[in-house]
């Protein structure tokens, strides 16, 4: 996903990368375009022109344990509340990653002031504490899925992720096995 390598695929771009300041963790925005608005090509006369979307990434939707490994990937739920509460207020609508690049290519619209809402490893959590409360506002996200994590005792569930895909929830790859790359050989 970098700039020059597929003049369809977004670009994301962290608020760190502009010298900004960054969201108060676990929320992480990001700054979604596609790569060819980066490079300055727009691809000839037919393609529309890159929305700036931002995008907020979350992990757990649920108090830290008291033995939590990283406690900041942890959010309240009543604080994620709070957040979606006043995205709505502000006007802003929870879109996929796919309709943000149907628009991109001219294929969908998109809301007046989109924004693409993410949760990575698929915990239990979103499912328990996210959900329910997107469902009810009608708002699709985007779950980064560990595969090989369905089955553990905090992850999302096979039956859990159809659920999520039937009212129009994005899976997206989040790796096999969610290797720490800093370990892992040179390909």
């Amino acid at each position: 996903m970098f700039a020059g390598h597929d003049r369809h695929r977004p670009h994301i771009r962290s608020s760190r990368d502009r010298g900004g300041a960054t969201a108060p963790s676990p929320a992480r925005v990001l700054a979604v375009r596609p790569a060819w608005a980066l490079a300055g090509d727009r691809g000839g006369a037919t393609a529309p022109s890159p929305a700036r979307v931002p995008l907020l990434g979350f992990h757990e939707v649920r108090d830290p344990p008291p033995v939590a490994r990283y406690p900041a990937l942890y959010l309240d739920p009543a604080k994620f509340a709070m957040i979606v509460d006043w995205l709505r207020r502000h006007g802003f609508r929870a879109i996929t990653l796919a309709r943000l690049v149907a628009a991109w290519r001219g294929r969908a619209q998109l809301p007046a002031r989109p924004i693409v809402l993410t949760f990575d490893d698929g915990y239990a959590s979103v499912y328990r504490n996210a959900f329910p409360l997107l469902r009810r506002l009608r708002w699709p996200a985007v779950v980064n899925l560990e595969i090989a994590a369905l089955h553990s005792p905090d992850r999302l569930r096979p039956r859990q992720v159809r659920t999520l895909v039937a009212v129009g929830w994005e899976i997206a790859s989040h790796t096999l096995t969610h290797p720490d790359l800093t370990r892992t050989g040179t390909a």
